[in-house]
């Protein structure tokens, strides 16, 4: 699989929920060496300076970057790598989180959040965990969803499904990004979730954004953390920010194991149909020139679905590695499918640490 794919990633999320802070944090991180084999890469080096250049003022200061002006939306386009070889090109958006309530979808701004929208293949649904803190109930689900902006924030995630369905593609995956994460730790006995408390997370996230538990719809549930901040300078100790693009390509790559695997059955039924022609036309007593020209034919449309079969079966090795890789990256946050968490036992404690900022 020598091209590199090239995905669109969505964030979106309430003013002040962390969208830029993620993005100026993953970028740091991972620009700056690597984590687990993961390393991240801005294509564009003066988008890149300046994220470099606030995530340094963080560490400083401890001054977060300032909330999105409005009009100001920047595309920044990233390639992610484990070890030196790009797996995925990925371009994320940057904007406010007002944009949301915005109603004129002719405004330059909701366009291009509109376009950017419609081209992702993966959302990010940026969380601040200071309204997690408590389990969810009937008495203040109403105040959570509205202080995550959650009823504005479904509609472009069922947008972009609607979209994906309409169009014959796989819906966007998605992820819940838990952002300021140390606010967590109340719900969590340890500071480690244990199954149990994973558990009741994701049972509350279920009834805050059921949408993302529907059939056909693969979600991450992801904590994360830059650092801690004191009041005159911020201590980087970022934690799981490469995990969601981990995710998005795992994702891709699962997308395209169903293709290619698709495609593998189809050549080597091709493959049986020519093989069984060409035995009719061996048995055949008289071999004139139509049925030498029919048999050599016959012949080059085997070694021709041969070597498509070999290439088809190389792609799905290589997948197969990469899925690999990635799952042992991504072993201690949960993953659903279809509403159902599917690459942890969650009758066995966790061991994803949370985060503070």
């Amino acid at each position: 699989m020598a091209e590199v794919p090239r995905k669109g990633v969505f964030l979106a999320g309430a003013t002040g929920s962390g969208k830029s802070t993620f993005q100026i944090g993953m970028y740091a991180t991972l620009a700056g060496g690597m984590i687990s084999g993961c390393s991240l890469h801005c294509r564009d080096r003066r988008l890149g300076l300046e994220l470099l250049g606030l995530w340094d003022e963080f560490a400083d200061t401890g001054k977060l970057p300032p909330i999105t002006a409005r009009g100001v939306a920047v595309t920044y386009p990233f390639t992610f790598k484990l070890g030196i070889e790009p797996w995925l090109d990925f371009d994320i958006m940057d904007y406010r989180g007002g944009v949301f309530t915005e109603l004129d979808e002719a405004q330059d701004e909701v366009a291009a959040m509109l376009q950017h929208l419609s081209r992702s293949s993966s959302i990010y649904l940026v969380l601040d965990s200071s309204y997690l803190t408590a389990p969810i109930t009937s008495k203040n689900r109403g105040i959570v969803t509205r202080k995550l902006q959650l009823n504005q924030l479904a509609d472009p995630l069922d947008r972009a499904i609607a979209q994906a369905r309409q169009e014959g593609r796989p819906a966007p995956s998605v992820v819940f990004l838990l952002t300021k994460s140390d606010k967590l730790r109340p719900r969590f006995s340890s500071g480690i979730p244990t199954s149990e408390e994973w558990r009741d997370l994701i049972d509350d996230l279920e009834q805050l954004m059921p949408l993302v538990f529907s059939t056909g719809i693969s979600a991450l549930v992801c904590p994360v953390r830059i650092g801690r901040i004191d009041k005159d300078h911020g201590e980087a100790d970022p934690k799981n920010l490469h995990l969601p693009i981990a995710f998005t390509l795992l994702h891709h790559l699962q997308a395209d194991r169903n293709t290619v695997t698709a495609q593998l059955a189809q050549l080597q039924g091709r493959l049986t149909a020519v093989s069984r022609v060409k035995d009719q036309l061996d048995q055949k007593l008289f071999k004139f020139a139509r049925v030498k020209a029919e048999l050599a034919q016959a012949d080059q449309n085997i070694a021709q679905f041969k070597s498509q079969i070999r290439a088809a079966k190389a792609d799905l090795a290589d997948i197969d590695q990469r899925t690999e890789e990635l799952a042992r990256l991504l072993d201690r946050v949960p993953i659903l499918q279809d509403g159902v968490v599917v690459n942890m036992d969650l009758a066995d404690p966790g061991t994803t640490e949370t985060s503070d900022a």
